[in-house]
């Protein structure tokens, strides 16, 4: 208990008001500014361009709080939606940056990564989970009208505006749920930090018990945004005792952490409402 309150308050809190990641579920979250100026207007249309979807030709931009690609062959989009509303009768897709956590360019293709927020069970008993999904291909006109499509999506919805892309340290333990630990982190986790959402991502491997601990404990927190521990209750206790063993602990208290739940049992983070890894 004493171990969530600590992660609670500093974690969630810091996670919030420091770092304040879309696409998470949040409902702390604050409202989306498109511009560090926060003037865009709700229909704004930015970094609008002609590509070939599912449907033919048609625009994708950003406008106001969502990605929208409008199709100009007309009919109703064919694929499905994360969101009951989110498509029109005109082959209109709409991905809200609420739930977008990035892009990725394949040569000339674009991809929207977004996540679908479900919910399982009821009353107290009740556990959130995400499912990610992959939006069709959009076809632009050059790799490098689509590498920009792309740093425009992971700027706005992933890095809250900002021109740098957050700084992730991961701090790994290989061993935790019976070895999956490091597979799960490889093919669901990094591919959404570092492809998806454009975050600089370094990654670091337990080796032996306590190494987590020494490892947190000598980071240069003054250049990280978030840590994040891979790895069961263990890993992220060990971790703590990192940050609070530290001769600057008043400081590095203040970095946000998470922690992607893959050990036996993940006590802290279910209690914490995180289920799964890629919630």
């Amino acid at each position: 208990r004493a171990s969530s309150l600590v992660l609670g308050t500093l974690g969630l809190e810091a996670l919030v008001n420091a770092f304040d990641m879309p696409g998470s579920g949040a409902q702390l979250s604050r409202p989306l500014q498109m511009d560090r100026g926060g003037d865009a207007s709700p229909r704004e249309r930015k970094n609008a361009m002609v590509v070939k979807g599912p449907t033919g030709l048609g625009q994708l931009a950003l406008e106001g709080e969502n990605v929208v690609f409008n199709s100009q062959e007309g009919g109703r989009s064919p694929w499905p939606c994360s969101t009951q509303a989110c498509c029109g009768t005109s082959g209109t897709q709409v991905f809200p940056l609420s739930e977008v956590v990035g892009a990725t360019a394949d040569d000339t293709a674009v991809r929207i990564w977004h996540c679908e927020r479900t919910r399982s069970g009821s009353g107290a008993g009740a556990k959130v989970h995400f499912k990610l999904h992959k939006s069709p291909a959009y076809e632009c006109s050059s790799r490098e009208a689509a590498r920009a499509f792309v740093s425009e999506v992971q700027r706005v919805a992933s890095w809250r505006g900002k021109d740098t892309p957050p700084r992730v340290v991961a701090v790994v333990n290989p061993h935790s749920g019976r070895g999956k630990g490091c597979t799960i982190f490889n093919e669901q986790v990094l591919p959404l930090l570092r492809d998806a959402a454009g975050m600089s991502v370094e990654v670091h491997m337990t080796q032996s018990a306590r190494h987590a601990t020494q490892l947190v404990n000598q980071l240069p927190l003054g250049q990280v945004d978030l840590l994040l521990y891979v790895g069961g209750d263990g890993t992220v206790y060990e971790g703590m005792q990192g940050l609070f063993t530290r001769p600057d602990w008043a400081a590095a208290a203040r970095v946000p952490f998470t922690t992607v739940p893959t050990g036996s049992g993940n006590g802290l983070a279910a209690s914490l409402g995180v289920f799964d890894p890629l919630s």
